[in-house]
């Protein structure tokens, strides 16, 4: 890891520390005390990172998540019980809950060849043993072994248009607005809330590491990972609570056959669509609702004149979509 790449560091419970070093006295081994303990630092920070995933350092469109490293897209850890791993169904099980199944739907004829095919499947030395022996291998190194294939293909593989098809969505109640202030200070209340979501999922401090030498002299952001969230749970079982995580700073980009998911966890910003145009808003812990206030109305100011409806495109076929992407990114980037 390069100086320069380090930008974040995420951790559990880290208290604000500060380091210094102002000792440059020689020891025996004939090197300062400055620059032992600076070693002894850069040490610390490189196994503290060395379990985290990448992208969530080097971030941008360059290094990005691919098929299998879909088990830590976020660092943030919101389960407070340990999961359990999830089960492997029964092969027998499973093929007498199919034949069952598919039996109304057959012919006398059909159901007598379904029925042999499947006893050849879970015979002693049939594929179907010798892929349930790979299956429980899975099963045995991997955290869910269900759960990338469900990403990629289930997800990430779907190829018709999430906006009808996959992706959720919202009503709220009606509103009346008696002057377009009223809008504006309602759409600061709306990306507050969100605001509020994100602080109860994560905090940061701020780590600063003074008069140290070489990268040392800068400041680095901690994630404090919260405790607000209640861990759900089905009877005694508990659930994975990292997709709360996730819910915001992920992005679904685009590829051919199976889209990309990137995700960061110290995002700080949102995407506002004003007439057909794109703007992104800060929100820094700096920014106040009056400020967010002023901000939405430039939005609306500066986008009066329509724009091109570019965003139509998202809600294409993905393939389609993914050529309409890489057109426009070689057009303007």
């Amino acid at each position: 890891m390069r100086a320069d790449e380090l930008q974040r560091i995420i951790v559990l419970h880290h208290p604000l520390a500060f380091f210094t070093y102002p000792d440059r006295t020689l020891n025996e081994t004939g090197v300062t005390s400055h620059q032992q303990q600076s070693h002894i630092m850069q040490r610390f920070i490189t196994n503290l990172t060395s379990s985290f995933n990448k992208p969530m350092f080097y971030g941008g469109m360059k290094q990005l998540y691919n098929e299998r490293q879909v088990a830590k897209l976020t660092s943030i850890e919101l389960n407070k019980h340990p999961l359990p791993k999830q089960p492997v169904p029964d092969l027998e099980k499973t093929v007498h809950l199919y034949l069952k199944s598919v039996q109304p739907l057959l012919t006398i004829e059909e159901l007598k060849n379904t029925e042999r095919v499947l006893h050849d499947f879970v015979k002693d030395g049939g594929i179907g043993k010798k892929l349930y022996m790979k299956l429980q291998q899975r099963y045995e190194q991997t955290d869910n072994w269900m759960s990338e294939w469900w990403l990629q293909s289930a997800y990430l593989g779907y190829r018709y248009p999430v906006i009808v098809h996959s992706s959720p969505g919202t009503v709220g109640p009606p509103q009346e607005f008696k002057s377009p202030k009223d809008f504006y200070r309602y759409a600061a209340h709306l990306i507050g809330g969100v605001r509020k979501y994100n602080d109860m999922i994560k905090r940061f401090v701020t780590l600063f590491l003074l008069n140290t030498w070489e990268f040392y002299n800068q400041e680095i952001t901690l994630i404090i990972f919260s405790c607000d969230i209640k861990q759900e749970m089905i009877r005694d079982a508990p659930l994975d609570m990292r997709p709360y995580a996730l819910i915001l700073g992920s992005h679904r980009q685009p590829n051919k056959d199976v889209d990309r998911l990137i995700h960061i966890d110290t995002s700080e910003h949102i995407i506002v669509l004003s007439n057909n145009h794109f703007f992104k808003l800060s929100l820094t812990s700096e920014v106040n609702e009056e400020q967010l206030i002023a901000s939405i109305e430039d939005i609306a100011q500066r986008s009066k004149l329509p724009g091109k409806p570019i965003g139509i495109l998202t809600g294409n076929d993905r393939d389609i979509w993914v050529e309409d992407h890489n057109k426009l990114k070689s057009k303007f980037f």
